[in-house]
C-alpha cells in the first residue's frame, strides 16, 4: 500500500510539473488559432488529473499508515500528496486573479 502511495503521489508531481511547463505553449497555441474557447482545456485537464492522483495518493497513503509495514513510504506519499494539492490550490487562486477572464 505504502509503494502504491508512493507511486502515485510522485506521478502527480511529475504531472503537476508538465503540465506548468506545457500550460503557456497550449494557451499560445489556441490563441494564435483563434480558439479562444479552448485556452483553459489543457490546464483544466491536467491539473484536475493531478488533483485526483494526489487524492488518491493522500488516501491510499492513509489506509497504508495503518497498515503494519509501509509507513515510511505512506508518511512520505502523504507529505508530497497534501503538498501537491496545497500547490495546486496556490496555483489555480493565484492564476485565476492574474489571468484576465474570458466571457
Amino acid at each position: 500500500m505504502g509503494w502504491a502511495a508512493l507511486v502515485t503521489s510522485v506521478l502527480a508531481t511529475l504531472l503537476a510539473w508538465v503540465s506548468v511547463v506545457v500550460t503557456p505553449w497550449a494557451m499560445r497555441r489556441a490563441v494564435s488559432a483563434y480558439d479562444y474557447d479552448n485556452i483553459y482545456t489543457f490546464p483544466l485537464v491536467t491539473l484536475g488529473t493531478v488533483l485526483v492522483l494526489d487524492v488518491l495518493g493522500l488516501i491510499l497513503g492513509l489506509v497504508g499508515v495503518r497498515r503494519p509495514t509501509g509507513k515510511v513510504l505512506s508518511g512520505a506519499a502523504i507529505g508530497i500528496a497534501a503538498t501537491g494539492i496545497v500547490g495546486i490550490l496556490i496555483y489555480v487562486i493565484g492564476t485565476g486573479t492574474i489571468m484576465p477572464r474570458f466571457a
